[in-house]
C-alpha cells in the first residue's frame, strides 16, 4: 500500500511536470539552472529569465489550459507568456517608484495564490496568469500625485514642476512654498533663490508626457486613466504582427479655425488643439502640451506684464517729452526776448554807423581845408579842427569795439544755427537730412549745401545743384561760413569703394596757409571745384617710414591735374614756419610748388622724424585707420572721396 501511494505520488509529479521534461532536458543541455522558487526575481539588480525558468515554474492550472503540448524553446506555451532575456538596471527614472511597488505587490499576490510562474514585462514583474491586474490595484500605486498636497498632477492647477534638486512639486504647492523670493524643497530642504512666481520653476515635461500617454492609452482600452493593462494577453496583443492603421486627426491641428472645442495648447507648434487632434498629431517629444486654461492664464499674465512695462516706459517718455515741451516754451520766450534785443542792437548800431559816417565826413572836410588856408591864423584854425576830428574818430573807434562785436555775433550765429538744425530735423521727419540748406548763387544758378547733425556738431556738406524737397529751409552760405574759423577749421572726407561707404576722416587745418585755404574751399565747393567724387591715385614708400597716400586731383584723377584755385592775396603773406614739421603719422601736406600750389595733398600713415615736411597744412584728427585700409587696398584708384565738407563746431 505504501508503495502504491508512493507510486501515485510519483505519477502525479510526473503528470505535473512530465510535459515540461523535454524543456528541462533542453535547459540542462544548454547549461541553464532550473529553479522552483516562489519568489519573483528581485528588482534591486539585473536579473535574467530563461525559457527553462519559465518551464520549471509552471502550475497545474496552466498545464490544464495548455493541454498536452510540449513546452520547449521552439514551441513555448502561449499561456506562459514566455519572453527573451530581460534586464532591470537601477537608476533615476520617473517610473522607478511605481514599477518597483508594482513588482512587489504582484509578488505578494502570487505568493498568496501559490502561483510560482511569471515573467518580466517592460520593467516590472508580471504573473503568468492571463487575468489582468485590476484598475483599483494598479491605480493605488501608479496614480502619480503631489507629495505635499496628495493631489493628482492631472488636476487643473497642479501641474508638476521640477526643482533643481530633482524633486517635483505641483504648481499650487510651489505658490504656497514661496517665501521671500525663495522656495525650499519639502523633501530634501534644498533652497532655490530668486523665485517670485511658480511659473519661474520649469515644468516637469517628462512626467507630464508620461501621464498624458498613460491617460491616452487608458482611453483607447476603455480603462481608468490611472491603470495599465498588465496581462500577458495585452502584451501579446501589442506585439501583434498586424500593423495598426494610421489614425487621422479630425481637424489637422486647425481646431480653432474649425470651431472645435479647445482642450489644450502646443507650445512648440503654437496651435490650439481639441482633445483628438492633441492625442493624434502631437505625440512627439518636442510637443509641449498644456491645458488651454493654464495656457491662457500664463498668456494673460505675460501680456499683463508686457503692458505694465509698456505703460511704465510710456509714462517715463511722456514725462521727458513734457519736460522738453516746457523747456521749448521757455526757449520760445527767451528767443522772443533775444529777437527784441537784436532789434534794439540793430538800432543802436545804425546810430553808431551814422556817427562814424559823420566823423569820416568831418575829417574829410577839414582835411580839404588844408589846401585853402592862406594865413597863419587860418592854418592854426584848420589844424585845430583836424585835431578835434581825429579825436572824435578815435573815440568812435574805441567805443565801437568791432572785434568784440564780431566774436559775439559769431557765437550767437552758431547757437542759432545749431538750434535751427536740431529743431528742424525733428519736425522735418527725415533721419538722413535736417531739412536745412545753405544756398549760394553761382553763375546765375543756385547751389545748395546740406546741413546735417553729427552729435552736437553740424556738418556742412559740399555744394551741389539739385532741387530742394518741399518743407526745407535755406540760409545764406555766407551766414554758415561766418561760424567757421578758417585758420583752424575741421574738414571731413567720406571714403567709399565698391559703391559702399567705408568711413569718414576728419582733418584739422593748421593756420591760414594758401594750401590750407585751398583745401577748405575744395571741401565746401564754394568756388566751384570740389574733392567730391575724386579718387586717391598713388601710394609712396609703402611699408617704409614716411609712408603716405596721394589724392586731390579733382580734374584729372591720375595726379597730373589738381589745378590751383585763385586764393586771396592775404594768405600769400603768411609765414611758412608753421609748415615745416617733422613727418609723423596723420600729417597732411600739399605738393612742393612755390607758386600756384596745386590741389594735390598727401596723408602720412608712418612716422619719419628724420625728414622735415615743408608743405604741411593740417593733421588727421580722426579716421587714420581708414587711411591705413586705403593704402592696403588692392587698387588704390578704386577708393573714392564720395563726399566732403566742413564741421560747424
Amino acid at each position: 500500500m505504501a508503495k502504491n501511494k508512493k507510486k501515485k505520488k510519483g505519477q502525479r509529479n510526473q503528470e505535473n511536470f512530465g510535459n515540461s521534461g523535454g524543456h528541462e532536458q533542453a535547459t540542462a543541455n544548454s547549461g541553464h539552472h532550473t529553479t522552483h522558487s516562489t519568489q519573483p526575481p528581485s528588482l534591486s539588480k539585473p536579473q535574467e529569465v530563461s525559457h527553462g525558468d519559465l518551464g520549471s515554474r509552471g502550475n497545474s492550472r496552466n498545464y490544464e489550459q495548455g493541454g498536452n503540448q510540449h513546452h520547449n524553446q521552439n514551441n513555448p506555451r502561449p499561456n506562459q507568456g514566455a519572453c527573451c532575456r530581460q534586464e532591470y538596471t537601477p537608476g533615476y527614472h520617473h517610473n522607478d517608484y511605481w514599477h518597483d511597488s508594482y513588482g512587489k505587490s504582484s509578488s505578494k499576490e502570487n505568493r498568496q495564490k501559490g502561483n510560482n510562474s511569471g515573467h518580466f514585462h517592460g520593467q516590472h514583474y508580471v504573473g503568468a496568469s492571463s487575468e489582468p491586474v485590476t484598475a483599483k490595484e494598479y491605480t493605488k500605486t501608479q496614480n502619480m500625485k503631489c507629495d505635499v498636497c496628495d493631489t493628482s498632477y492631472l488636476t487643473e492647477g497642479h501641474r508638476p514642476r521640477a526643482l533643481p534638486c530633482g524633486h517635483s512639486v505641483c504648481t499650487s504647492c510651489i505658490k504656497n512654498l514661496i517665501k521671500g523670493k525663495m522656495v525650499t524643497c519639502p523633501q530634501c530642504r534644498y533652497k532655490v533663490q530668486g523665485v517670485q512666481t511658480a511659473e519661474e520653476i520649469p515644468a516637469n515635461f517628462a512626467l507630464i508626457h508620461m501621464l498624458e500617454e498613460n491617460a491616452r492609452a487608458s482611453r483607447e482600452r476603455g480603462q481608468p486613466s490611472g491603470s495599465h493593462s498588465s496581462s500577458v494577453t495585452g502584451a501579446i496583443n501589442r506585439t501583434s504582427s498586424h500593423p495598426k492603421q494610421k489614425e487621422c486627426s479630425p481637424h489637422s491641428s486647425k481646431c480653432l479655425e474649425a470651431g472645435a472645442d479647445i482642450a489644450s495648447h502646443c507650445a512648440f507648434c503654437q496651435v490650439w488643439l481639441c482633445m483628438e487632434c492633441c492625442r493624434i498629431d502631437h505625440r512627439g517629444i518636442e510637443c509641449l502640451i498644456t491645458p488651454f486654461k493654464e495656457t491662457l492664464s500664463e498668456m494673460k499674465q505675460a501680456k499683463k506684464n508686457k503692458a505694465e512695462v509698456a505703460r511704465k516706459n510710456l509714462k517715463e517718455s511722456w514725462g521727458e517729452i513734457k519736460n522738453y515741451s516746457d523747456k521749448l516754451e521757455s526757449c520760445s520766450a527767451t528767443v522772443q526776448i533775444t529777437l527784441d534785443c537784436i532789434k534794439m542792437e540793430q538800432k543802436r548800431l545804425e546810430k553808431v554807423l551814422s556817427d562814424g559816417h559823420l566823423a569820416e565826413a568831418l575829417l574829410q572836410s577839414v582835411t580839404e581845408d588844408l589846401s585853402e588856408m592862406k594865413t597863419v591864423n587860418d592854418a592854426l584854425k584848420v589844424f585845430h579842427d583836424i585835431d578835434g576830428s581825429i579825436s572824435n574818430t578815435r573815440q568812435w573807434v574805441s567805443s565801437s569795439d568791432s572785434a568784440h562785436l564780431s566774436d559775439r555775433a559769431n557765437k550767437l550765429s552758431k547757437e542759432q544755427l545749431h538750434t535751427i538744425v536740431l529743431l528742424h530735423s525733428t519736425s522735418f521727419g527725415s533721419a538722413s537730412t535736417s531739412g536745412v540748406l545753405a544756398v549760394c548763387t553761382r553763375k546765375e544758378n543756385q547751389v545748395y549745401s546740406e546741413l546735417g547733425c553729427d552729435g552736437d556738431r553740424i556738418l556742412l556738406h559740399s555744394l551741389k545743384q539739385f532741387t530742394p524737397p518741399s518743407g526745407t529751409r535755406a540760409i545764406p552760405l555766407q551766414a554758415a561760413m561766418l561760424c567757421i574759423d578758417s585758420a583752424s577749421a575741421l574738414t571731413f572726407l567720406d571714403l567709399s569703394w565698391g559703391g559702399s561707404h567705408f568711413g569718414r576722416v576728419f582733418i584739422r587745418l593748421m593756420g591760414d596757409t594758401v594750401r590750407g585755404q585751398q583745401f577748405l574751399k575744395l571741401c565746401t565747393g564754394e568756388m566751384g571745384p570740389t574733392f567730391r567724387n575724386s579718387h586717391f591715385h598713388r601710394v609712396w614708400w609703402k611699408g617704409l617710414p614716411g609712408e603716405h597716400v596721394w589724392g586731390g586731383d579733382y580734374d584729372q584723377g591720375d595726379g597730373s591735374g589738381g589745378t590751383s584755385l585763385k586764393i586771396e592775396a592775404k594768405y600769400h603773406d603768411k609765414s611758412r614756419e608753421n609748415r615745416r614739421l617733422p613727418i609723423s603719422a596723420g600729417l597732411v601736406a600739399g605738393s612742393y610748388e612755390r607758386e600756384k600750389a596745386s590741389s594735390l595733398f598727401r596723408i602720412y600713415t608712418k612716422d619719419d622724424a628724420s625728414v622735415i615736411e615743408e608743405a604741411a597744412f593740417g593733421r588727421v584728427e580722426y579716421g587714420l585707420h581708414f587711411i591705413d585700409s586705403v593704402i592696403n587696398h588692392n587698387n588704390i584708384r578704386d577708393v573714392k572721396i564720395c563726399d566732403c565738407g566742413v564741421v560747424i563746431e
